[in-house]
């Protein structure tokens, strides 16, 4: 795996999933490194971040390896209006 400094991750991800953020809701990444592992986590309010094969091949490729997780989480938000749900992927990276 290739080497990258928090800030090129946050930057990476931010190019990869920015596009799908429309300004209004709060987006957000986070990298925390762990025994050898990269955990990057993409979240934000309101909308799904959508994951598809070409972006996990992306992030495959600008780390340099194989080893690659994905898992996502939500969190609901007022019943009637939405408020406060957030959606969130998480992706480990070894």
């Amino acid at each position: 795996m290739k080497k990258r400094t928090d800030k090129a991750i946050i930057e990476f991800f931010t190019e990869l999933f920015g596009s799908e953020h429309n300004g209004l809701n709060d987006f957000e990444i986070s990298v925390s490194r762990n025994k050898g592992r990269i955990t990057i986590k993409v979240k934000q309010m309101y909308e799904y971040v959508s994951v598809n094969f070409e972006k996990m091949q992306k992030i495959a490729n600008w780390f340099d390896t194989v080893n690659l997780d994905v898992d996502e989480w939500s969190r609901r938000g007022c019943d009637t209006c939405d408020y406060g749900s957030s959606y969130t992927k998480t992706f480990d990276v070894w």
